[in-house]
């Protein structure tokens, strides 16, 4: 696994800030927590109408749920250290997430994409092998939820193909004779439930969502 995955955590520094009127809310006060990044884009605004993203080759940021992991969610150090020290061949088996946001409202938008782990470090936008560091303990799992800021892409339908370590939800990968839209990943935050006021619940789509509409969504 090769990213620091970060989650901001209220220190006595930040409720001091809070108390002087920095901007930073004391835990259990009436503020709410603003979005950390507020530009962020729906996924349906990346998936589109078509059979492939408006946003290809476009920079976006997004926020969903884990609703499959191609890793598994469970520790594998061997493999890990092979990845962190370059051994690991990035193509084969791809790494990966299919996440899901709260949805746009337009029902021929699909709400689901898969993000693209191509090795970068969160804090600073490197290939992790750079510092040759790991991230045990703190490595993505279904359910979180996560901001990933990256370029729009389209991934044949066989690289996105579950493996012996896949955990998560049943997820549609649309169209069986067309591509996967995707988020090559630059940087990756978990995001901490005290971050957000309100909840993304990914909602279940019914059938075999053999469609684009329902492309990376969860089943």
């Amino acid at each position: 696994m090769r990213w620091k995955t970060a989650v901001v955590k209220p220190t006595i520094l930040g409720m001091a800030l809070a108390a002087v009127g920095c901007g930073f809310p004391l835990p259990g006060s009436q503020f709410h927590v603003e979005p950390m990044d507020p530009a962020r884009q729906l996924i349906g605004q990346v998936q589109g109408q078509g059979t492939s993203s408006p946003l290809l080759g476009s920079e976006v940021l997004i926020e969903g749920i884990v609703v499959r992991n191609l890793m598994g969610d469970s520790d594998d150090i061997g493999q890990e250290l092979k990845e962190t020290l370059g051994e690991g061949d990035r193509g084969t088996p791809t790494i990966g997430w299919f996440l899901q946001d709260e949805g746009d409202g337009n029902p021929v938008t699909s709400d689901g994409v898969f993000v693209l782990d191509q090795g970068y470090d969160t804090s600073i936008n490197m290939p992790a092998e750079a510092e040759f560091t790991m991230r045990m303990g703190s490595r993505l799992r279904t359910g979180d939820r996560v901001a990933v800021r990256g370029t729009v892409v389209e991934l044949p339908q066989q690289q996105v193909v579950d493996q012996p370590r896949s955990t998560g939800h049943r997820i549609s990968r649309g169209d069986a004779g067309g591509t996967v839209t995707a988020i090559a990943a630059m940087s990756l935050t978990l995001v901490g439930s005290d971050e957000r006021a309100t909840a993304i619940v990914p909602v279940p789509v019914a059938g075999n969502g053999d469609d684009e509409s329902r492309e990376g969504m969860r089943l």
